[in-house]
C-alpha cells in the first residue's frame, strides 16, 4: 500500500457550497491572480456559509487565504467542531486547516463563516489517501469505447454549437436532455471524470457500480473547463461502472463529459502450463505509477493461459508421437531378437491444464479486442532424455520436474 495525495480546485462540485459564495474576481480584488490555477477562489461574507468535502483518506488539506478582511471561521471533522480566526495584518495564501491523521475511511469536513461582512474563501482542497500500489495512469476520453451514452440520441459531440470550449483533445459530450446518462465501465482501483462547470451547466446525479452516490451541482457563476465531476479510489480490483445522469434544473442546462482519468492495481501475467514463471513485462494528484491496457486492447491476462494450453497439448501430442514410434521400433528389433514387450503406459509429464483453464477449474478467457494476427511467443521447455526409459504412471503427489510446473492463474 502506498499514500496517494488528491487536489481539486474550489470549483469543484465535489465542494458543496451553502449559503451565498461567489466567485472570486480579479476585477474586485487587485490580488485575485495570487490564489492558484489562474486565480480561481470561491469567497463569501455572510455569517452561516459554509463548505462541505466528504472525502476517503487518512487526512485533509483546506487552502485559502489569511487577510485583514477575513474574520472567524469554523472547521467541523466528522462532528468535531473547532474555531478558527482568518484574519493577517499582512496576506497570506496557506492552509486553513490541516487535520491529525485519520483512519482510512469517508470522513467530511464543513468550514463555516462565523462573522457577518468579514470574508471567508476557499482556493482548493487536498486530501491524502492509502491506496494499492499502481502503474501508470490512463485517460480515457469521451470518444473511448468504455464510455458509453444513454440514449444516443440525445448527446451531441457539437461544442461550438452550444458554445463550450478548453476541452481536453478538444472533443467531448454534451446533453441538455433530462435523465441522459454518461456511463464508464473500467477495471481500476481509482477513477476521476472530467468536466466543465459554469452557468449554463446543470446538476447531475452520481451511480457507482448500482450505488447511488448522491446529487452534485456543476451550475457555477463563471465557466470553467476540465474540472472534477467526481473521484473515487480503494474502490478494489475487478470491473466498476461509473453512470452521471443528466438532472437540469432549468431549460437548455447542459451536463458535458470531456474524460476520464484510471488507475488500476497491476494484475500478474498467467504464463503457460509448460513454462515457469516469468514476470511480464491522476494530474490532478493521480498515483503516477499503474499498468494498465490501452483503450481497445486485450487482456493479456487471459491471452497467456488459453495459448499456453494450446501450445501445451501440441507438446504432448509431439511427444506422445514421439514414444509410439520408439514403441513401434523397440518391438520390432524384440519382436526379432525374441525378448520381451516393452509396455508404455501414460506419459508422466504430461499437462495438467486444459486449453483456456487453469489450475482448479477456474476458466480463463481470451479478452476482446485481440490484434488479429497476434501470435503471443510462447517457450517450450526442452524435450526429456527418453533413451533407455521405462515409463510408468506418476502418482498424482509426485513433484513435477522444474521445467513442468503448472502455470498458476492470476490472483483476482
Amino acid at each position: 500500500m502506498a499514500s496517494a495525495n488528491f487536489t481539486i480546485d474550489d470549483t469543484s462540485p465535489l465542494i458543496q457550497y451553502a449559503g451565498i459564495w461567489n466567485a472570486g474576481s480579479d476585477t474586485l480584488d487587485p490580488l485575485g491572480h495570487l490564489y492558484s490555477n489562474g486565480g480561481t477562489f470561491t469567497v463569501c461574507n455572510t455569517l452561516g456559509s459554509s463548505a462541505t468535502f466528504t472525502f476517503n483518506g487518512t487526512q485533509v488539506y483546506v487552502y485559502g487565504a489569511k487577510r485583514d478582511n477575513h474574520g472567524p471561521y469554523s472547521i467541523t471533522l466528522d462532528g468535531t467542531t473547532t474555531a478558527f480566526d482568518g484574519f493577517s495584518k499582512t496576506d497570506l495564501w496557506t492552509t486553513l486547516f490541516v487535520s491529525d491523521l485519520l483512519a482510512q475511511g469517508l470522513h467530511t469536513v464543513t468550514v463555516t463563516n462565523q462573522m457577518a461582512n468579514a470574508y471567508l474563501d476557499i482556493d482548493y482542497i487536498t486530501w491524502t489517501s492509502t491506496v494499492a500500489e499502481h502503474g501508470e495512469t490512463t485517460t480515457l476520453e469521451d470518444t473511448a469505447s468504455r464510455f458509453s451514452y444513454e440514449p444516443e440520441v440525445a448527446w451531441s459531440t457539437d461544442l461550438e454549437a452550444v458554445l463550450l470550449s478548453g476541452f481536453s483533445s478538444g472533443n467531448g459530450h454534451v446533453t441538455i436532455i433530462y435523465g441522459a446518462s454518461a456511463s464508464l465501465t473500467f477495471q481500476g482501483d481509482v477513477v476521476t471524470i472530467f468536466g466543465v462547470v459554469g452557468p449554463s451547466i446543470a446538476p447531475y446525479s452520481v451511480q457507482l457500480d448500482g450505488t447511488p452516490r448522491g446529487t452534485l451541482n456543476a451550475t457555477k457563476s463563471r465557466y470553467t473547463p476540465q474540472v472534477a465531476l467526481y473521484h473515487a479510489d480503494n474502490l478494489g480490483t475487478g470491473l466498476h461502472t461509473l453512470v452521471l445522469t443528466a438532472q437540469p434544473a432549468a431549460e437548455r442546462q447542459m451536463l458535458a463529459i470531456d474524460y476520464a482519468k484510471v488507475a488500476a492495481v497491476p494484475q500478474p501475467s498467467a504464463v503457460s502450463s509448460v513454462t515457469s514463471g516469468t514476470p511480464s513485462s491522476l494530474t490532478s494528484g493521480m498515483p503516477s505509477s499503474f499498468a494498465s491496457a490501452p483503450v481497445g486492447s486485450a487482456d493479456s491476462r487471459h491471452i497467456g493461459p488459453a495459448v499456453g494450453g494450446a501450445i501445451a497439448g501440441v507438446v504432448f501430442l509431439g511427444l506422445l508421437g514421439f514414444l509410439v514410434f520408439c514403441f513401434t521400433q523397440r518391438r520390432a528389433r524384440h519382436a526379432r531378437h525374441g525378448n520381451s514387450t516393452l509396455v508404455v503406459s501414460q506419459f508422466p509429464y504430461q499437462s495438467q491444464l486444459e486449453p483456456d483453464a487453469a489450475p482448479g477449474g477456474q476458466m480463463l478467457q481470451i479478452g476482446r479486442g485481440t490484434t488479429p494476427g497476434m501470435t503471443p511467443t510462447v517457450h517450450a521447455p526442452p524435450l526429456p532424455d527418453i533413451s533407455g526409459t521405462s515409463f510408468s504412471r506418476r502418482k498424482q503427489d509426485d513433484e513435477l520436474p522444474p521445467d513442468y510446473a503448472q502455470a498458476t492463474a492470476p490472483d483476482r
